[in-house]
């Protein structure tokens, strides 16, 4: 068995070093574009705020010459002196002063509540908004020195997204590529804070990493050589956790001696991860297995966090991913009929396994595993209430419950 290991050399570690002597050297002045653009929002909101208290404010002030008045021929009427001189009768003018002193309540009102909010903005929101202004500057600047390659198409779709019709397939669609585009961008600056921070093999693997996302990256290409290993070394080499928390095996996966180590749901409890939607299943480096239910499988060698992943195409547009293979048992280049007696890959630790990170005998999340997703149109859902038996006996009808009760 064979394994690929990155290094770099001492004048790379040495150019990373001022990479990031130079990414925390960063200022963000008050002339940053987003900072004077926001700069102009802020004002503007203002100015509209100013108006809207203007006109509310001349309208109090109308009402209430318009009700002195009105007081005023209701004395006289009462006195005798408007008796001959008034053409309307006394009981309309006091139903036209309760109507006005009702009004006058709700303009009040109104003026006190855009007050209010002015009163927040300027003491509240100006001030996050000009934060996240200065973030969005420094991701910039920072962007400049090593540029991350999915932020500019993902504001893009943001922006496209907004002139969409909300629950149209087209607007679904770019919704997931958006999800999918944050996940790209998260998996990008976890590289890049490997690459920054961490050393050895770990910080090698960053720099590959972050040339494949970005060819053009500013960043020293580590060496990669192929070292043989046998089974035994693999597992001690990998980190693989014969002790793990959580026994069991996912449904269909023929795995003796493998472990669920997380569920989704500790998947979830991570900064950044609600609704990630997989399980980890420890086992063996190397150990083969096969899919959970029939379908049409494709490999994928993308070097991105998912490393070597297989994903089967079901029916109905469910799929299943399996990730961080150590070694495909199809072929590649095109789709392979397979069944749960197929065996498809071998367990490994390609992509982001953290293996350098956990060692040997931490029950936690790292080393040689499969990463297990379930999908529906390309969506992850989750795992632990998806039932393969009610998905064979009533096919499309129940995805469609899935579909519809999956967290939003």
């Amino acid at each position: 068995m064979q394994k690929e290991v990155y290094s770099l050399s001492d004048s790379d570690k040495k150019a990373i070093a001022e990479l990031k002597t130079k990414l925390s050297g960063i200022k963000v002045s008050d002339n940053e574009p987003e900072m004077v653009k926001t700069r102009e929002a802020i004002a503007y909101k203002n100015n509209d705020f100013i108006e809207n208290l203007g006109k509310v404010g001349t309208e109090i002030q109308d009402l209430k010459e318009k009700i002195d008045r009105t007081k005023k021929e209701i004395d006289d009427l009462k006195k005798g002196n408007g008796l001959f001189t008034s053409t309307v009768d006394p009981t309309v003018l006091q139903m036209n002063l309760t109507s006005d002193l009702q009004k006058l309540e709700t303009l009040n009102k109104e003026y006190n509540s855009i007050q209010g909010k002015y009163q927040d903005y300027n003491t509240k929101d100006t001030k996050k908004e000009m934060d996240h202004a200065r973030e969005l500057a420094l991701t910039r600047l920072q962007d400049s020195v090593i540029e991350n390659p999915f932020r500019q198409e993902l504001r893009l779709n943001e922006l496209a997204l907004m002139g969409m019709e909300k629950g149209t397939e087209k607007y679904n669609d770019l919704k997931s590529k958006i999800n999918s585009l944050k996940e790209k961008i998260s998996e990008f600056d976890k590289a890049k804070n490997q690459l920054l921070n961490g050393t050895g093999e770990m910080q090698a693997r960053a720099a590959e990493f972050i040339l494949i996302l970005n060819p053009t990256a500013n960043v020293p290409r580590p060496t990669m050589t192929i070292e043989s290993m046998t089974i035994t070394n693999a597992i001690a080499q990998q980190g693989y956790d014969p002790t793990n928390k959580q026994p069991g095996i996912l449904p269909g996966i023929n795995l003796p001696g493998a472990k669920v180590t997380e569920t989704e749901d500790g998947h979830s409890a991570r900064p950044g991860k609600e609704n990630y939607f997989a399980a980890d299943i420890a086992a063996p480096y190397g150990s083969p297995y096969n899919p959970v239910a029939p379908g049409k499988a494709t490999v994928h060698d993308s070097r991105s966090g998912y490393g070597k992943y297989v994903e089967v195409t079901h029916d109905y547009g469910v799929s299943t991913i399996y990730a961080h293979n150590s070694e495909f048992l199809i072929p590649s280049g095109t789709s392979v009929d397979v069944d749960p007696t197929t065996p498809i890959a071998r367990v490994g630790n390609t992509g982001h396994t953290h293996s350098d990170t956990y060692p040997i005998g931490t029950p936690t999340y790292g080393g040689s595993h499969i990463h297990y997703e379930i999908r529906i149109n390309g969506t992850k859902v989750p795992i632990n209430s998806f039932d393969w038996e009610r998905y064979k006996n009533e096919g499309q009808s129940y995805v469609n419950e899935v579909w519809e009760n999956r967290p939003k």
